[in-house]
């Protein structure tokens, strides 16, 4: 089994504002453009996500994950106890602010791609908090928009 969290964040770490406004995310639209989320869609068997995350996501005007299985880790959910629904040899997407932190902590998540938008936003919903953990970078893209992409492998290993 693979997990993969794939995230945009502001240069100063934060996921959307405190109230969950993600409308700064389109400094970097352009047309023809995805940063390799299609392609990384492509290879995903299923999702968990948190359900603030799902929340928000049932107010967008069409529902984006199509029919792949979807798992809502809500309260009383283990990360562990979500990767269950799976089969062994399943890639996932992990997505939202608290489960991403959840599988780090818990060691569960493989890889962390990130697309840094260039904004400060000065506050709001921090992507990690005060999560700990090693990372070897396997790739960086830079594109003509500004944004960043950072491709991570964690280290599972406590140190």
């Amino acid at each position: 089994m693979k997990t993969t969290a794939f995230i945009a964040m502001s240069l100063d770490g934060f996921i959307a504002r405190y109230d969950g406004d993600v409308e700064w995310l389109s400094i970097v639209e352009k047309i023809g453009e995805d940063y390799g989320y299609g392609a990384f869609w492509e290879n995903i068997d299923g999702l968990i996500i948190g359900n603030n995350t799902y929340k928000k996501i049932m107010t967008f005007p069409e529902y984006p994950y199509g029919d792949k299985k979807l798992v809502i880790l809500k309260s009383g959910i283990s990360p562990q106890q979500a990767l269950t629904e799976f089969k062994q040899d399943s890639h996932l997407y992990i997505d939202g602010g608290m489960t991403i932190r959840s599988f780090i902590a818990d060691r569960l998540l493989d890889e962390l791609i990130i697309s840094i938008i260039p904004i400060l936003l000065g506050h709001g919903i921090s992507l990690f908090g005060e999560i700990e953990s090693n990372l070897t970078l396997i790739e960086s893209k830079n594109f003509d928009s500004g944004l960043v992409q950072l491709h991570y492998k964690l280290n599972k290993n406590r140190e």
